[in-house]
């Protein structure tokens, strides 16, 4: 069972200058209630196959239940700078983001221990440009964004898990950067607005 609610809205502080916010609530139960593997055994003699049949669980004996709240705060502004091209946007946000919890079902060692991994948790911030120029011949959009991540879900494979693709938490994990893309028309007038140059980065 699961239950997720989201809403944004926006404020309107002065004539160039907005608030938009926004919430998520998670509330999603997960639960292993059985599991069990086969090994397959292939050869020139014989072909056969060896059950590994793991217990079945109890409602209570693993279970998670992963709860969250994750506001997303902005702040845009539209100033009439001619500097600045035709309704350019400046942005600065700030929000946090979360994934569920998992578990690791296939475990050959020990058999009856499928081991619990815990939700991410993001929380993000970015800051951001985007505006028309040259009379509107380019449409341009920059940003730069930091990402610090909690508890992050690794995957990779394990020999133990008889090489299924297995998560663990690693400690934490950053992403930052920057990124832009444009689009520019090419001689609009000439080719009809026929042909558009764009790129990114």
């Amino acid at each position: 069972p699961w239950l997720l609610y989201y809403n944004q809205t926006k404020f309107t502080l002065t004539d160039w200058m907005a608030l938009p916010v926004g919430a998520r609530y998670q509330n999603e139960k997960g639960e292993l209630a059985e599991s069990s593997g086969t090994l397959r055994l292939s050869g020139d003699v014989y072909d056969d196959s060896l059950d590994i049949a793991y217990q079945n669980y109890g409602p209570d004996q693993y279970h998670d239940t992963t709860k969250r709240f994750d506001p997303k705060v902005s702040l845009s502004f539209t100033p009439e700078w001619e500097w600045l091209g035709d309704r350019p946007l400046i942005y600065a946000s700030y929000q946090t983001a979360s994934t569920s919890s998992t578990f690791n079902a296939i475990n050959i060692i020990p058999l009856d221990r499928p081991e619990h991994i815990k939700g991410s948790r993001i929380t993000a911030y970015e800051v951001g440009y985007k505006t028309r120029l040259f009379h509107n011949l380019l449409d341009l959009n920059t940003a730069a964004f930091w990402y610090d991540i909690k508890d992050p879900q690794v995957q990779f494979i394990s020999l133990l898990a008889g090489g299924a693709v297995t998560f663990e938490n690693a400690e934490s994990q950053r992403i930052k950067g920057v990124e832009f893309d444009f689009t520019a028309r090419v001689l609009p007038d000439l080719l009809n607005d026929s042909l558009v140059l764009t790129g990114n980065a």
